[in-house]
């Protein structure tokens, strides 16, 4: 029998190596139907490859199934998969042209594609022993009978395919990582040639919409043409050097590109293609300089490239990718893209002034939108302004809820738009409801007269693609993941060029899970997925990004650096700009008390949430359940009762000046039953509610966002329960109860769900929390809602860690890594009851699970590869159900107490620990000292200080005022002026509003005031209600507060008062706090 290249097939795939050897015997007498032949063999290894890596379908088109391998360059490698479109596109010409001519050398070329398709298939997923090319030799056999026995094994494998795509196929991570090692020693044994890294380069450049072919468009002849957009190959210089390519958009030479071969450093090779933009000369004519490339000199050709035509890896940074640099602008950093800019990119970077020149007309604007006026937006704004100057293209802002970031951020992209600092912007958002929010704000806020989205063309989520004229496009980060890496649609993908700036809103997301999403959303939250695919998105574009949040995670600051500028909610309460909280109540019952408690051999119902069904079981042991397990681990209606009695003698659904209220529940279950008592609860108490008055929101709404909206614009729902939907970016500034109904233990999340509530609210001066699971008590430790904490939580399985491990290319990597498997182990470890884990260990061999979990944390990667089969044992071992045992106790309410200070201190005690602190701190803190003795002398300044102190101690005005009507049973509203007075030198509490009429009915009586006068007294009055104090003298007073800086300031106080001005504000001081 004759030898082939197709001899090594295992009996599992023989008859695909017998359609291999069929083809290459008739390669000689019949080269057309031989490459009909491979190109049947290649598309069923295609077919094969997919189905046994979980693609399934074997529908598509040959061509969809290229495109979606050329997603996966590290599973399929870029030279393989060239090979089957080589095959694919003859064999293509050979079954539907039949005037095209097939020769032997085209056959030959096509057995050898064939030969290395086979052969990766054959060592990557069999056990087949690698085979060496030979010759195919000539066979003398009757060529029709061999015709015959190739069809007929064609049609003989399409039916066991047919066969086989019925059985759906799952590969484990363990045998995908196994896949991906054995496809990447392949592709490093057959490395690309130079030709064919340049072959790939061409198509690239194809792709991206160049005439590009290195072996037809040369310097030697082609050259560039109006209307055409070429990548000429081996440009010429007139010293004999050449350019690997030269990019023309027309005549105009707008790029140097620098190819090197496949596995050669790219990074610095940039430097040659920067040499070549100095040397290209335009003497002949044959090509022309883009408009005023003078003022770039000495580069005569501002955008230089180089390449080796490897897909992006961050691990192979600096030999992957395509590295670029803008001559045109030397402070933009080189850095490396995805793919290749677009003629139109270009186009449009080539229409923009120069970075230095916007940035200087940045600079000198000092005009800032109305929308976003307020001394720390403007402050936002130019610290952003500042760092893009400096050549920043990863910013990060960090300011609190409700401090208005979406309008600072419309007002900073109107500012670079219209300075032309950026052309087109992508405003990037993680839910859908929070790109409908961003949209209805741009189309809400004005500038002058105008809605910013008449200014400026926007285009919303729903629209994939941007127009010419659009300088705002709205996206979610899912959607953009889609189109750029997950799309076989290249007509609706974005280009690297298309944006110039991205804003990321709510950029602390990723990480903590949100299980509250539609099932498409749901994966972008798995930290290893959502956080990759996040900065893949940020990193595509060749654009600035930046990230606003309020609670910045470590991931964050690795993504974006250090925010270059930060608003604390703390500092945002002392400006006034957002409410503070009051006391939390702290609701306590007999249950929350004393736990609940099941005896052994105790029958309860337990609720399988699994299989959505209760359950018969028995005790195994006494058990106790404090309340941090209540509505997760033991379902308690009675408690829920209890806690919702308390809250409706304290909400009323039906009267919206009490504000709106948030409950936070455990699960979507526990949400349906909170949702049912309370309406029981209030129809009790003679108050029934609509039905629409108190409703839950969460991921299993099929109407959440509607809801979402009458939410925030409409009277009801008044009262809302949700789980994780509501937590972060939503904006209901009537929100002004939040009630803890489930446990976190993330700081971020916590902080993010007292965020609901911080924005001002009409008639309200502080917020509510209502606390019965002692959520408050538990972060008080951990967070002052103003700064950031360390932490990292990755939500990977056993699996993607221990796959991660493996794969790591540093020991830096293996370390990260294998501590998360560990952890990983041991958590799993942990919730082993003692039957599981005598079983496990029985599994595995091993005595203590703990400790063998341990000893993998200094693991090499052949140590932890030989521990493989215990770490899937452990992975793939099934704990018990998800189970909640059913409590019917009885419980009541036993008492609410107020929690103050940092310690949660009844009320006496607080007040003592302000008094000590006062007198302690007087002579340490001057401006304490200036109140005390010269409160005529104190600033806006120095009470801003002794705020933040305060509050960073925990004492707090609306705190002191409450505690101060618990333990004396007398309400009197003063000031934290009048506290600190009456704790150093013991003087009467007075009400604010009592201080100010005392100082401002002096001033009344002053004189006969004109109207104009009147008018600005009661500014002055309001002002004083507002900030307590003026300051020390008229000048520093109304040059200092906004609303009369802005309106002239001191000066034009003296032309309203004249002489009086300063009479006033002296008048004012000694009548205050005599």
């Amino acid at each position: 029998m004759m030898e082939t290249n197709f001899d090594n097939y295992p009996s599992k795939y023989a008859e695909i190596g017998k359609s291999g050897q069929q083809a290459e015997s008739i390669l000689y007498q019949a080269p057309r139907n031989a490459v009909q032949g491979f190109r049947v063999l290649v598309e069923t290894i295609t077919k094969e490859v997919l189905h046994l890596d979980g693609y399934g379908s074997y529908t598509e088109r040959q061509v969809d199934r290229l495109r979606l391998m050329q997603l996966h360059p590290t599973d399929y490698p870029v030279k393989v998969v060239q090979a089957m479109d080589r095959v694919r596109q003859l064999g293509n010409k050979a079954s539907h042209n039949g005037k095209q001519d097939i020769n032997t050398n085209q056959a030959l070329e096509i057995d050898q594609d064939a030969y290395l398709v086979s052969e990766w298939f054959l060592s990557t997923y069999t056990q087949a022993n690698e085979k060496e090319y030979i010759q195919p030799q000539n066979n003398s056999q009757n060529i029709e009978e061999l015709k015959k026995q190739l069809a007929e094994q064609q049609e003989k494998i399409q039916r066991l395919q047919q066969l086989n795509s019925q059985n759906k196929v799952a590969p484990t991570v363990e045998e995908k990582v196994a896949r991906r090692k054995k496809s990447l020693q392949f592709a490093n044994a057959h490395p690309l040639s130079e030709k064919e890294t340049r072959k790939i380069i061409d198509e690239q450049l194809r792709a991206a919409g160049w005439e590009a072919d290195t072996k037809n468009i040369r310097y030697s002849n082609t050259k560039p043409e109006k209307g055409k957009n070429k990548a000429i190959a081996e440009w010429e210089f007139p010293n004999g050097d050449r350019a690997d390519y030269a990019l023309f958009i027309g005549k105009e030479a707008v790029g140097i590109i620098e190819a090197k071969k496949y596995e050669d450093d790219v990074y610095s090779s940039l430097d040659q293609a920067v040499d070549y933009s100095k040397e290209f000369v335009f003497t002949d004519k044959v090509a022309e300089p883009v408009r005023n490339y003078e003022v770039y000199k000495p580069y005569n050709v501002p955008f230089v490239f180089s390449t080796n035509g490897r897909p992006y890896l961050k691990q192979l940074e600096q030999k992957s990718g395509i590295w670029f640099w803008d001559a045109r602008n030397p402070k933009h950093p080189r850095r490396p893209l995805e793919s290749w800019f677009t003629p139109d990119d270009l186009k449009l970077k080539l229409s923009a002034p120069l970075e230095k020149d916007s940035d200087k007309a940045l600079n000198d604007d000092d005009i800032y939108p109305e929308l976003a006026n307020r001394d720390y937006q403007k402050e936002a704004i130019r610290a952003v302004e500042n760092a893009i100057g400096e050549g920043k293209t990863r910013i990060l802002l960090a300011m609190a809820t409700g401090t208005g970031k979406t309008r600072m951020a419309i007002s900073l992209m109107y500012r670079l738009i219209k300075n032309k600092r950026a052309r087109r912007i992508l405003y990037l958002v993680d839910r859908q409801s929070l790109a409908n929010q961003t949209a209805n704000s741009l189309k809400d806020n004005k500038i002058g007269s105008q809605p910013v989205s008449s200014i400026y063309n926007v285009k919303e989520f729903t629209d994939k693609m941007p127009a010419s004229t659009t300088r705002i496009q709205i996206s979610t980060v899912q959607g953009m993941v889609q189109r750029l890496f997950n799309s076989t649609d290249t007509a609706d993908k974005p280009t690297p060029g298309m944006y110039d700036f991205i804003i990321v809103d709510e950029a602390h997301r990723g990480y903590s899970e949100d299980r509250e999403m539609s099932d498409d959303e749901l994966r972008f939250y798995d930290q290893s997925e959502y956080i990759s695919q996040y900065r893949r998105v940020v990193d595509y574009f060749d654009a600035t990004a930046i990230g606003m949040t309020a609670t910045p995670a470590i991931q964050t600051v690795q993504i974006f650096g250090e925010p270059v500028y930060a608003y604390s909610y703390q500092q945002a309460v002392i400006d006034g700009y957002l409410m503070d909280h009051n006391a939390p109540y702290i609701i306590k019952t007999k249950l929350s008390e004393n736990g609940i408690q099941f005896k052994k051999d105790q029958e309860v119902n337990s609720y399988n949430y699994d299989l959505n069904e209760q359950e018969k079981f028995r005790m195994p042991e006494d058990i106790n359940f404090d309340v941090e397990a209540f509505n997760k681990k033991v379902i308690t209606e009675p408690f829920n009762r209890a806690v919702c009695q308390e809250l409706v003698r304290r909400l009323d659904p039906n009267d919206p000046s009490h504000g709106k209220t948030l409950i936070f529940a455990a699960t979507d279950e526990h949400a349906d039953m909170v949702v049912r008592l309370l309406k029981e609860e209030f129809e009790k108490i003679g108050n029934p509610v609509g039905d629409n008055a108190v409703m839950k929101i969460t991921g299993q709404d099929r109407h959440r966002d509607i809801h979402i909206k009458q939410f925030k614009n409409e009277q009801y729902p008044n009262i809302v329960v949700t789980v994780d939907l509501l937590t972060t970016g939503i904006d209901v500034p009537s929100i002004c109860n939040i009630v803890f109904l489930r446990r976190v233990k993330s700081r971020i999340l916590y902080e993010q769900m007292l965020g609901r509530a911080t924005r001002k609210y009409d008639g309200i001066d502080a917020f509510n929390i209502f606390d019965p699971i002692g959520q408050y008590d538990s972060m008080k430790k951990y967070t002052d809602m103003n700064s950031a904490i360390n932490e990292k939580t990755v939500q990977r399985s056993v699996e993607e860690c221990y796959s991660l491990a493996l794969d790591a290319q540093s020991e830096d990597s293996l370390k990260e890594y294998r501590k998360q498997l560990v952890a990983k182990l041991q958590r799993k470890i942990q919730r082993l009851d003692d039957k599981q884990a005598a079983e496990l260990k029985n599994a595995v061999q091993e005595d203590d699970l703990s400790a063998w979990a341990r000893s993998l944390e200094s693991a090499t990667q052949s140590k932890l590869k030989s521990e493989s089969g215990k770490i899937r044992t452990i992975s793939e071992f099934r704990l018990k159900p998800r189970t909640a045992l059913i409590s019917n106790q009885e419980d009541e309410v036993v008492k609410v107490e107020r929690g103050y200070g940092n310690n949660n201190e009844k009320p006496a005690d607080y007040l003592e620990e302000f008094t000590n602190f006062i007198k302690s701190s007087r002579n340490e803190i001057p401006a304490i000292d200036v109140l005390i003795n010269r409160p005529s002398d104190l600033s806006l300044q120095d009470l801003r200080q002794i705020q933040s102190v305060l509050s960073a101690h925990g004492f707090k005005e609306n705190d002191l005022q409450s505690a101060w009507k618990t333990a004396n049973k007398v309400d009197i509203a003063a000031n934290i002026i009048s506290f600190i007075r009456q704790a150093a030198l013991g003087t009467p509490l007075e009400s604010d509003t009592a201080v100010v009429d005392r100082a401002m009915s002096k001033v009344y009586g002053m004189a006969d005031w004109t109207t104009v006068q009147m008018k600005w007294l009661k500014r002055i009055e309001e002002q004083l209600k507002q900030n307590h104090i003026l300051g020390p003298n008229a000048s520093t007073a109304f040059n200092d507060i906004e609303v009369f800086k802005e309106h002239g300031g001191y000066k034009q106080m003296k032309r309203v008062f004249g002489k009086q001005t300063d009479e006033i504000v002296s008048l004012i001081n000694q009548n205050l706090y005599a």
